[in-house]
């Protein structure tokens, strides 16, 4: 895998229609090389990756499969404390 890898959180339904999830599973195997799932999870119907991706196969992913996760976009789910602190740290420096 190259160098340079973009996080991406894949999420995708299967309950009375597989469709999604039978193409997210063919889409992982055709890519093996240029994926690293980092965590995986389901709750049955809802199937949910964290994974690394190279840009070649982060472009390919169907955008109605993406979704923003703590893990793809740390800076949306980052706690107001942590923001709060880290605009302090900047401010000291000025």
């Amino acid at each position: 895998m190259q160098n340079k890898t973009k996080r991406l959180t894949i999420f995708v339904m299967h309950g009375d229609d597989d469709t999604d999830y039978k193409l997210a599973k063919a889409w992982f195997k055709q890519w093996t090389a240029e994926v690293n799932i980092v965590d995986y999870s389901t709750g049955g119907w809802e199937h949910l990756w964290d994974i690394e991706a190279t840009p070649n196969a982060a472009a390919s992913v169907p955008e109605g499969w993406l979704c923003s996760s703590e893990w793809s976009e740390p800076a949306l789910f980052a706690k107001p404390d942590n923001i709060i602190q880290k605009a302090k740290k900047l401010f000291k420096k000025k």
